[in-house]
């Protein structure tokens, strides 16, 4: 089966930010839980900044754009979106930071989207996944979000398959490469690796 996977690292806030280290403590044993946000679509990773501000990823919902070739039941067809987001939680609601990444969804209830949320040198990055062809985000998708986003950088990871003159990088990818703005680094699945490359590196290796 055709998968292009994108795993996307946008830079999200021009703003410096910095993470705010978790301090465990013991809670009471007769202490209610308090409930911080509600009204939240599918979160995932989240994290508090140093000035006590609480980001959430959200996978979103997937959407209507099949994946292409279809992957075969129970898991397939992926149906994708730009359902996916970044949120900042203010008094206890939702505020959208940045919207319309990509999500996707399978036939048995999984999404992916919005992965997870990190910190580096000041700025907040989000970690995206459910790009590509196969799961109904195509190359179009994924130079939207990375020109809306101003992303500092685009992974791609990609079977290459896609005709003779885009089998090393793969159809997506090549498209992504031509057209985007910002830098592309295209990796391919170890498994995937040409059997002399595999031998060269264990050789190398010992």
């Amino acid at each position: 089966m055709h998968r292009s996977l994108l795993f996307t690292l946008l830079a999200l806030l021009a703003a410096p930010v910095a993470a705010q280290e978790a301090t465990p403590g013991a809670m009471p044993q007769n202490s209610a839980l308090t409930t911080v946000a509600s009204g939240l679509i599918t979160p995932r990773g989240f994290l508090w900044t140093a000035d006590g501000t609480l980001y959430v990823a959200q996978a979103g919902s997937g959407g209507t754009s099949l994946g292409t070739p279809t992957a075969p039941p129970p898991v397939g067809p992926f149906q994708g979106g730009p359902t996916a987001s970044v949120v900042r939680i203010e008094n206890g609601c939702p505020v959208l930071v940045v919207g319309g990444l990509p999500s996707t969804s399978d036939q048995i209830g999984g999404i992916l989207g919005v992965e997870d949320l990190a910190v580096l040198d000041g700025h907040l990055y989000a970690a995206v996944d459910g790009g590509g062809e196969a799961h109904g985000n195509p190359a179009q998708v994924i130079l939207h979000v990375a020109k809306e986003m101003h992303a500092d950088l685009i992974v791609m990871s990609t079977y290459g398959r896609g005709g003779l003159k885009r089998t090393l990088i793969g159809s997506v990818a090549d498209h992504v490469i031509r057209h985007a703005m910002a830098p592309v680094l295209v990796t391919r699945p170890p498994e995937h690796e040409p059997a002399h490359a595999r031998v060269k590196a264990k050789h190398e290796a010992a």
